[in-house]
């Protein structure tokens, strides 16, 4: 939130201090961990409780991916629609998520370039098209939901 100093690349590629004026506008990005997830509205309750001590805009992103889902594609599903309950049933610091996705849903290794799949990660396993657009429609309907329910 405030602005700080810290070392980086220049525009001519060399080390230099950079100056940055702070973002009043951040958020917290919950990814999971080897304890498990923590995207459960218990989870976002606690980080709310925590950011509002601080005087902190209470702004959530949920990753759906790593260890909110083990980092298996096909959990991201689980965790999208109960982030989509959350945001339909009226959770506000819930501002945005991340999804692992891709062309082609899984992952390969590289071990072999000429016989790579076009469009699937190398990296983390990612949903595919299809699914994403499915969570992306759950998401969508979930914030028309809270809109509908926000009072003006």
């Amino acid at each position: 939130m405030h602005g700080h100093a810290f070392l980086g690349m220049g525009m001519d590629g060399a080390p230099n201090q950079i100056n940055s004026k702070g973002n009043e506008t951040a958020h917290v990005i919950l990814r999971g961990d080897n304890n498990g997830p923590n995207y459960s509205a218990e989870h976002i309750a606690k980080v709310k409780e925590v950011l509002k001590s601080k005087n902190l805009q209470e702004s959530i992103i949920v990753d759906a991916s790593h260890g909110n889902s083990s980092k298996k594609a096909s959990q991201e599903k689980v965790v999208i629609a109960d982030v989509s309950q959350q945001v339909a049933n009226g959770e506000k610091a819930i501002c945005g998520v991340m999804i692992e996705s891709n062309l082609v849903e899984g992952s390969q290794k590289l071990n072999s370039p000429e016989n790579l799949v076009y469009g699937k990660s190398i990296t983390d396993e990612c949903a595919g098209l299809d699914e994403t657009e499915e969570m992306l429609v759950m998401l969508s309907e979930a914030a028309a939901k809270r809109a509908l329910s926000i009072d003006v």
